[in-house]
């Protein structure tokens, strides 16, 4: 399953795998496209995917199609010698060889990157963390009411996970199922011993017992460095104040991707490297009371 995270849904979190989507993002009304870089490379058979696409104007109008970047060299390698020299599949999307590069843990990887016009562009080494297993998986059925009084039910998904004793766990989990995709980010600084318990990772709508046939979810754990949880909570904070009264102007975050003969050339998007553990379960008809 390809994980898919998008600026969108707030990355995300990915990027080969079915939570991950390339990224749509807008700055400055200046006329100017920057390059955004969408990747990942995890420690499950590839082939891993990157998107290339340009920035778009702040003021554009909504629903616009990124600008694809097409005839681009791009080179994964890891630090003890092994690289991919990727294949563009599609306009702006890149894809490593079948029995190509994969991730190993505790290796950094790092891609590299020549556009068709010649600018050279690279990411810092990211380090690929192992990430502990989902210990268990389960659901319970709230009944709830919204602010005005009205029935607001939810079966909302748990898990326990453990937590390596090292201080500094980062962690994105990506929940799907077939009616939607979640995103959530965490670290382990309120995290009392070595275990993260009932932690809601989905909450569904439960109103309406007859029009709910079951639903199977899938629950993805992946491990995160400190420079890419940074990255990534930066977006989901920008996210959750946009259109509010409080929401900031639109700022510039940087990922780990630069122009190596340029550093002034703004790059967007983070290439990132993750363990992956999953989770499953399926919940009946019979969850809504």
């Amino acid at each position: 399953m390809k994980l898919k995270i998008s600026l969108i849904l707030l990355l995300f979190f990915l990027l080969v795998f079915s939570c991950i989507e390339p990224f749509d993002f807008n700055i400055t009304g200046d006329g100017s496209k920057s390059l955004v870089i969408d990747g990942l490379v995890t420690n499950e058979p590839g082939p891993y995917i990157v998107y290339l696409t340009k920035t778009s104007d702040y003021c554009e109008v909504d629903n616009f199609s990124p600008e694809k970047v097409d005839s681009a060299i791009i080179v994964i390698s890891d630090n003890v010698g092994n690289s991919d020299t990727l294949t563009e599949t599609r306009s702006g999307v890149y894809e490593t060889k079948p029995e190509g590069i994969q991730g190993i843990q505790d290796r950094f990887y790092k891609i590299m990157i020549e556009t068709s016009d010649g600018k050279q562009y690279e990411s810092k080494p990211e380090f690929l963390r192992g990430v502990p297993e989902i210990d268990s998986i389960y659901y319970e059925f709230r009944e709830m009411r919204s602010i005005d009084g009205t029935r607001d039910n939810r079966i909302n998904v748990y898990i326990d996970t453990s937590i390596p004793e090292n201080e500094g766990n980062y962690f994105i989990w990506c929940c799907t199922s077939e009616k939607n995709t979640d995103i959530i980010i965490a670290d382990d600084r309120y995290v009392n011993g070595n275990k993260i318990e009932k932690k809601q990772v989905l909450s569904i709508p439960a109103n309406n017992k007859d029009s709910f046939d079951g639903l199977y979810v899938t629950i993805a754990q992946f491990s995160l460095t400190k420079k890419a949880y940074d990255y990534y909570y930066s977006i989901n904070q920008q996210k959750k104040m946009a259109g509010t009264i409080f929401e900031p102007p639109p700022a510039i975050i940087k990922g780990n991707i630069q122009n190596i003969h340029d550093p002034k050339d703004h790059v967007f998007g983070y290439f990132g490297a993750s363990a992956i553990t999953r989770a499953s379960i399926y919940i009946p008809k019979s969850a809504i009371p």
